[in-house]
């Protein structure tokens, strides 16, 4: 019989037939003739504490496979075209959502059912929009939109161009874009390949561009829920948020386990090219010279009239226009008339010199006074006289003249009054010359201004009679300062 366990306080010897076993310890034993059971040496303590060591690792490992298994969830890995895209639940509509979009855009699309745990937060919303080929529209090196053909983004670009021209321009006339434009082919999500009708409405009108039907494969997903429990970066494919997805790169720096190099979903709204102003977002640029025959405006000379009131004018000759040759470039920014430069210019017909008279009288006193009539005789004084046997103030000077003489203004001034006056001047012309002297023309026949009226100095105001309380034909000239009447010499 072969000893298989010696306890580790014996040393066993096989001489002559027999074993010797010997203390290591301080007890000195003889040679014996046994094999000693190893097992009664081992205390009870040290016999318990190993089983329930055993049975407690067993029970754990039996508990973390069970845990294990009940987290582990039914999951379906999807294949575009023979490339793993990602995994997404195993729930019919899911996966017939998928297979829907794959069919409209001919994706051969196969699914391989898995069981496993995935980690809290995986986004699954990408697989929803398989990676398709399409072609990228740039303007200045930034992506504005993706369209399902190359032919498509042609056909955008030149449905942006109709828009952008101007309402007329000739055969001849240079049409580009202000920043170049590229057609760049990538792979990108379905649902970010939009319509070609929506990828013009977003040039063209980026603020007011809708924001359901943009997306040509965007029905077929939102029609199935694709509803995830657990938490996601960003709501896709909800159409109320649409403006949140992003656009697709193909970097193959920036893959990772989950995300396929040819499908990487950006972070940054500015990536997709989303505009923020009511502006196009591009700027269309046409140019041409173009033939005229233009009316050339005749020029104007003043000449400063004090007859005139300040303000109005008075056509002494009038002009005439010519006519022109011109060689005019023009240019045209979406549409509109953005620089017009004349190149070369030929006269036909010279345009006439108007001439006009400025006036200048702003109705003040200035200089010299003159008389107010032709007639210089005066027949009753300024001051205190004897009329009708009794004493009596005159407050002016009676100049006799015929009935129907021209009355002047003795200065310039706007007139107050003109009319019937009921205190015994008859028809009467009261004036504001300005600094607070008036003056007064009485008894006349005629009057030949308006109240409001500036006039000249010398210009004809009315015709001598005798309205009023008059003994005969005359003018009564009157100035006033600061409302009392004066001497009117110095003022004649």
């Amino acid at each position: 019989m072969k000893l298989t366990h010696v306890p580790r306080w014996l040393t066993v010897r096989r001489t002559e037939g027999r074993t010797s076993v010997k203390s290591i310890g301080s007890v000195d034993t003889s040679s014996v003739w046994f094999y000693p059971d190893p097992w009664r040496q081992v205390s009870k303590s040290r016999l318990l504490l190993a089983s329930l060591s055993s049975t407690a690792l067993l029970i754990g490992a039996g508990t973390a496979g069970v845990s294990l298994t009940h987290r582990a969830q039914s999951w379906t890995r999807v294949y575009s075209n023979g490339s793993y895209v990602g995994l997404v639940p195993n729930r019919r509509s899911v996966l017939n959502a998928i297979s829907r979009v794959a069919i409209g855009y001919h994706v051969n699309v196969s699914f391989m059912s898995v069981h496993t745990v995935m980690p809290r937060g995986y986004n699954w919303d990408r697989v929803a929009s398989l990676p398709t080929q399409a072609t990228a529209i740039q303007v200045g090196g930034k992506t504005l939109a993706y369209t399902a053909t190359y032919d498509g983004a042609k056909q955008v670009l030149n449905d942006v161009k109709s828009a952008l021209l101007p309402k007329t321009m000739s055969k001849n006339a240079d049409i580009r874009f202000v920043d170049p434009v590229k057609f760049v082919p990538t792979t990108v999500g379905l649902a970010n390949v939009w319509s070609e009708a929506a990828v013009v409405e977003h040039i063209l009108h980026p603020n007011l561009t809708a924001s359901s039907g943009r997306s040509i494969g965007l029905e077929a997903i939102v029609a199935t829920s694709l509803t995830q429990p657990t938490p996601r970066r960003f709501n896709f494919p909800n159409v109320s948020s649409f403006s949140q997805i992003n656009s697709v790169t193909n970097n193959p720096s920036a893959a990772t386990a989950s995300q396929p190099a040819a499908f990487i979903v950006s972070s940054s709204p500015s990536d997709a090219g989303i505009g923020t102003g009511s502006a196009p977002l591009v700027s269309l640029k046409v140019s041409e010279t173009v033939s005229k025959t233009v009316k050339l405006a005749p020029p104007v000379h003043y000449i400063n009239d004090s007859a005139l009131a300040q303000g109005k004018d008075k056509v002494v000759r009038p002009g005439k226009a010519g006519i022109a040759d011109e060689r005019v470039h023009l240019e045209f920014i979406n549409g509109g008339l953005r620089q017009s430069t004349v190149v070369s210019r030929r006269v036909v017909t010279g345009p006439v010199t108007e001439v006009v008279d400025k006036g200048t009288n702003d109705g003040i006193a200035y200089g010299t006074w003159i008389w107010p009539s032709p007639y210089t005789d005066i027949t009753s004084g300024f001051g205190w006289r004897i009329l009708f046997g009794a004493p009596n103030y005159h407050p002016g000077v009676d100049i006799g003249c015929p009935i129907g003489t021209p009355i002047y203004a003795t200065n310039d001034g706007v007139v107050l009054q003109a009319g019937w006056n009921n205190g015994g001047y008859g028809n009467w012309v009261l004036m504001s010359n300005g600094n607070g002297i008036e003056t007064v023309y009485g008894h006349m026949s005629k009057v030949a201004v308006s109240a409001g009226e500036t006039v000249h100095k010398g210009e004809i105001i009315g015709y001598s009679g005798e309205t009023g309380f008059a003994t005969g034909p005359h003018l009564h000239y009157e100035v006033r300062v600061n409302g009392t009447a004066v001497n009117p010499a110095p003022y004649m």
